[in-house]
């Protein structure tokens, strides 16, 4: 699962490039849509990890990237690194052409169509916003289903942005076991995680790597992340060796160490029947 900050990178990238911009072309798939050129690009957002661009007053381009999802920048008249004919999205201003290859949904709406979207209207708050509403967070929070934290932290319906790299970071920074049930933790601690996550993510809106180490301990190991992709490697903090399974019925990667992230004695007996299926 994408990370909300990656979309916020886009939109970075993106906006000084189509803002305020005339259109000169816009393809979706094999669609020309002819009909929108000369319109006037809007500034770039993000909502969660949607992308949603505006064209003229009364349309908008919606990009899902998935896993894959990726926009080039071209001058006119440069070569492609990839067969044009493989791109989902051509849009192309006086000034730049942006293929987007291997996005997971693209469409374009009408402007008062993206409240009322599917994928859209169920999100909730998009974390990276300058301020959360972090009380709405934990409404939903209380009505979610979710039978673990982990899997608490990756449903996009309590809060947009977090994928499965913070999902292991932040449980990690908070000492908290992945297979710990939501109710067995109580309101200040669940609202601490999503804090940091917000931080966290906003923090790395930037050029470069993603990091959740701090300085000192990427001059020294060189590791980005504490837990996310270090199975059977030492702990950075205590040096026990860091686990790995997969959780959830996407199977996602999960990683922690049992040493720094304990699981509550209540958790327990479901955390082992999870494994003996």
């Amino acid at each position: 699962m994408p990370e909300g900050d990656s979309l916020r990178n886009i939109v970075r990238a993106l906006t000084p490039l189509v803002e305020n911009q005339r259109m000169i072309r816009l393809r979706t798939a094999d669609v020309e849509h002819d009909a929108l050129v000369g319109e006037t690009l809007g500034a770039p957002r993000a909502r969660g990890k949607h992308l949603l661009v505006p064209i003229g007053q009364h349309a908008i381009l919606h990009v899902h990237h998935g896993l894959n999802g990726a926009w080039h920048a071209y001058l006119p008249g440069d070569r492609w690194r990839r067969p044009p004919a493989a791109a989902a999205v051509v849009l192309e201003t006086n000034g730049h052409v942006l293929p987007c290859f291997d996005p997971m949904l693209v469409e374009l709406l009408a402007a008062d169509q993206v409240n009322q979207h599917g994928m859209i209207a169920r999100l909730g708050p998009d974390l990276l916003d300058p301020a959360p509403d972090f009380d709405d967070v934990m409404a939903r929070v209380r009505r979610s289903p979710a039978l673990s934290i982990a899997a608490l932290l990756l449903d996009q319906r309590v809060a947009a942005g977090i994928g499965n790299i913070y999902k292991n970071e932040i449980l990690f920074l908070t000492e908290t076991h992945p297979w710990t049930r939501p109710q067995d933790l109580d309101d200040a601690s669940i609202r601490a995680m999503y804090r940091l996550a917000s931080e966290q993510m906003k923090d790395n809106v930037r050029p470069g790597l993603r990091t959740t180490t701090p300085r000192e301990v990427q001059k020294k190991s060189r590791d980005r992340f504490w837990v996310y992709s270090r199975v059977g490697r030492p702990c950075i903090r205590c040096g026990t060796t860091i686990r790995k399974r997969q959780q959830g019925d996407e199977g996602r990667d999960t990683f922690w160490c049992s040493s720094c992230q304990p699981l509550p004695a209540r958790t327990a007996p479901d955390w082992r029947k999870i494994h003996q299926r």
